[in-house]
């Protein structure tokens, strides 16, 4: 599977609140630095825990933003993604945030790593944003 497609599955599994899928994505031994949660979780379980509190409380889904996906091979069939997507949750409350997978494509359970994080307003003008967006 190519990453991209990795990515839509990831995407579509998260907006049916499919968990069974979502986890099975994750490799046993993934990491997660999740969007809405100090934590660093590195425990299966704990995974699964954060994907039920988001389909379950906060009813999430999420966007992909395509156009801002930007791949880079680490090694053979291992990939680092990075691009942005926002996060709806309950009340209409939207949530731009930034991500990041690594993915073994070789491997059933791809997603390796993923780290997640809300975009906050920067205290860059906006010349100094688009000069380090290069």
């Amino acid at each position: 599977m190519k990453t991209i497609e990795i990515l839509h599955k990831w995407e579509e599994y998260f907006n049916n609140q499919n968990l069974k899928d979502i986890l099975n994505l994750y490799h046993p031994k993934s990491s997660l630095i999740p969007t809405f949660s100090s934590s660093i979780l590195f425990d299966q379980n704990d995974i699964k825990e954060y994907f039920i509190f988001l389909f379950q409380e906060q009813q999430g889904s999420v966007n992909i933003q395509n156009e801002s996906i930007v791949e880079q091979k680490i090694v053979e069939k291992v990939y680092l993604s990075i691009g942005n997507y926002i996060f709806y949750l309950s009340q209409g409350r939207e949530y731009p945030a930034r991500f990041s997978f690594i993915l073994d494509i070789s491997l059933e359970n791809p997603i390796k790593h993923h780290h997640s994080s809300t975009v906050s307003n920067s205290p860059l003008n906006s010349s100094q944003r688009q000069r380090h967006s290069k």
